[in-house]
């Protein structure tokens, strides 16, 4: 849907026309007003700002989530772009950096954003667990810091997959400010241990070392 085009607001912009065709009732555009059809007729309006300054954002309708009765709505900023999940019910809104990736068991979500080389986005994974009303952030981490600092050690969140409910991975990127150049690597393990999120040693340290644990 969006090969060819130069960039994400042009994207964003064709992805609405086609759930426009596809969901007429989810929301509605006039000119740049966009409007969100909530239940209960109750509505949400995003109304464009100027891109050309520098607090200007225009809003795209992105899709309906049913398995958390949210829209997603794609704010395109000046420098950046951030994601808006609007309660279907309620109208409540929490920022998120990127399209939601639901574990195998819909109780959770996670999102991975990352931006070394430009820094206008977040370079950070966030968890997000769902309650019953509301969508509730439980984890996250600034691999490169916050705000962004391109020393050794740092990395970027690239291609985030879930393992299973419990587990999610997502690709090592690091950048070279000196070269402008970008590796991507190796996975990094992220896994719910006792109740808390925690980043796991590198596979086969992790494995070298249990490996020595078992001929002492």
């Amino acid at each position: 849907m969006c090969h060819g085009l130069a960039n994400s607001y042009d994207c964003g912009q064709a992805i609405e026309r086609y759930q426009l065709r596809r969901a007429p009732q989810l929301f509605t555009r006039n000119g740049d007003t966009l409007t969100v059809h909530l239940s209960g007729r109750q509505l949400t309006t995003f109304v464009d700002k100027d891109l050309e300054h520098e607090n200007g954002v225009s809003y795209t309708y992105r899709e309906f989530i049913p398995e958390i009765e949210h829209h997603l709505v794609h704010a395109h900023l000046y420098e950046g772009t951030g994601y808006l999940l609007v309660s279907h019910r309620t109208g409540d809104m929490v920022r998120i950096q990127a399209p939601p990736i639901f574990s195998p068991d819909g109780n959770r979500f996670a999102t991975a954003s990352e931006d070394l080389e430009s820094r206008y986005n977040p370079n950070e994974i966030q968890i997000w667990r769902v309650g019953e009303n509301a969508v509730v952030l439980e984890w996250s981490l600034a691999p490169a810091g916050d705000p962004v600092v391109i020393a050794p050690g740092a990395w970027g969140p690239k291609n985030l997959r879930w393992i299973s409910p419990t587990e999610i991975r997502v690709q090592r990127v690091t950048f070279d400010p000196d070269t402008f150049t970008r590796t991507e690597g190796e996975d990094v393990v992220i896994r719910l241990v006792r109740g808390r999120w925690r980043v796991m040693p590198r596979e086969e340290g992790y494995f070298a070392l249990n490996a020595l644990a078992a001929r002492l």
